[in-house]
């Protein structure tokens, strides 16, 4: 069997294709022991040609087409193609590094089976600086469970910052959601949630370019904007039902930990992004259903509550909206809004 399953969804990634699976070949890991599994959704910018040619060229890869199903789809139909014993999602604007994913793939994941491995990353800007991506040290060569990790550690919910036991995933039987943004805070919730075996391991394999992205969440028009907020609080009320479902009171503490983080940055949003006064209170009333605004009055150290305080009405939320260009505002986001939970 496969030691992994790389599956890299794309959308209109020409001009990142090449360098992303170039960094994974660098490695020289054998390709007997990894497989790569491109998934194309429905690109307008030759993206397809290009991976077509590279599967006639690279005996582990394979490539395929799906029809704008989203990231989420994308990487769906990989996993439905995935042979590996884990899976690891990588997106084609970002790469990897090769001697810590040889040392990775050849020394280190043979000797593990639990259902979910993390490991570390960096961030890159422009220039090429690179720096940590993650704010709070994990647990390293530590073994809990999903529901212990959520509810003593901020879970990061970004896909590539993993690798999932595939049979795991198989028998859990979690898909990412489709047509979808915010699918990987989503699906790594949930997948945690149901984990029985978490390990994070101190290697340093992954290369995330934050400055170059082009991503969904990015693009600025009003409508597109609307629609990720709805996607947004669909999948905030999703995680609040699968909440009050349970009966874990470790799972519990963790769920309410991810929510409380996922509406701090709705706040973030509503406030620096296009939205008007009646879509901001919209929002705020499908969180106040849900219990979850004003932020619940958990103790979370001093700046949750100053934050909580600050944002506990919907006049204040459009008061920081209307400041959102000030210099206080910019002090506010940086100390606040870009905080998480720890």
């Amino acid at each position: 069997m496969l030691e992994v399953s790389i599956i890299i969804p794309i959308y209109n990634g020409i001009a990142y294709i090449d360098r992303c699976i170039g960094s994974i070949q660098a490695s020289g890991v054998s390709a007997d022991k990894y497989e790569i599994i491109a998934v194309d959704d429905n690109s307008t910018d030759g993206s397809l040609a290009r991976l077509q040619e590279l599967e006639s060229k690279i005996e582990n890869f394979r490539a395929f087409h799906r029809r704008k199903a989203g990231p989420g789809g994308a990487r769906n139909l990989g996993l439905n193609y995935a042979r590996g014993r884990y899976v690891m999602f990588v997106d084609v604007d970002d790469t990897i590094d090769g001697a810590a994913f040889a040392r990775f793939v050849n020394n280190l994941l043979p000797l593990y089976a639990q259902h979910i491995i993390g490991l570390d990353c960096v961030k890159v800007d422009a220039s090429g600086v690179e720096t940590t991506y993650f704010t709070v040290v994990p647990p390293y060569c530590r073994e809990m469970s999903g529901p212990d990790y959520m509810a003593r550690y901020p879970l990061v919910g970004v896909l590539w910052a993993y690798l999932f036991n595939r049979s795991f995933l198989l028998a859990s039987n979690v898909r990412l959601l489709e047509k979808c943004v915010l699918e990987d805070e989503d699906f790594v919730t949930r997948v945690f949630s149901r984990a029985e075996t978490v390990t994070f391991l101190p290697v340093q394999y992954y290369k995330y370019y934050y400055e170059n992205k082009s991503g969904l969440s990015n693009i600025p028009d009003v409508e597109h904007q609307q629609r990720l907020m709805r996607d947004r609080l669909t999948v905030i009320t999703g995680l609040k039902r699968m909440r009050e479902a349970m009966c874990d009171p470790d799972l519990e503490e963790g769920l309410d930990r991810k929510l409380c983080d996922l509406t701090i940055d709705t706040l973030r949003i509503l406030v620096s992004k296009p939205y008007d006064e009646e879509q901001i209170r919209l929002a705020l009333d499908t969180l106040k259903s849900e219990r979850l605004y004003p932020l619940p009055a958990n103790d979370y150290g001093k700046a949750y509550t100053r934050l909580r305080r600050a944002t506990d009405t919907p006049e204040k939320v459009l008061q920081w909206r209307a400041r959102r260009g000030s210099t206080l505002w910019r002090y506010i986001a940086r100390r606040f809004l870009h905080w998480r939970i720890v």
